[in-house]
């Protein structure tokens, strides 16, 4: 951002960083808060939509115990409708409920 500031200026900058964080300033805009909790906003969606349970589930682990990676399913009416990646199992279950949320259209990457 430093590069696009010397060569373009304040308003150049402001454009790359609003681009960049759009979904997230609407968000906070409209739930007052920064965080986007993925997995409360998916059953959310979903409650409006069925009554199905959403489950997750640790498809693997992967990596030193140190350093390991957990990928999550979330599962719906025994389909996988996301998957996610993370240092430990709540980042890849808010990961995987991400997916699901952009796979059904709900939010924009």
């Amino acid at each position: 951002t430093g590069a696009i500031y010397v060569d373009g200026g304040l308003e150049k900058t402001e454009e790359y960083l609003l681009g960049l964080f759009e979904q997230e300033v609407i968000y906070a805009l409209s739930k007052g808060t920064l965080f986007i909790d993925y997995k409360t906003e998916l059953q959310e969606v979903l409650q409006k939509k069925t009554k199905s349970k959403i489950e997750y589930k640790v498809e693997k682990e992967a990596g030193p115990d140190h350093n390991k990676k957990f990928y999550m399913n979330v599962i719906v009416e025994n389909k996988i409708i996301g998957s996610g990646m993370g240092r430990n199992k709540k980042e890849a279950e808010q990961m995987a409920a991400k997916q699901a949320l952009l796979k059904i259209g709900e939010i924009n990457e």
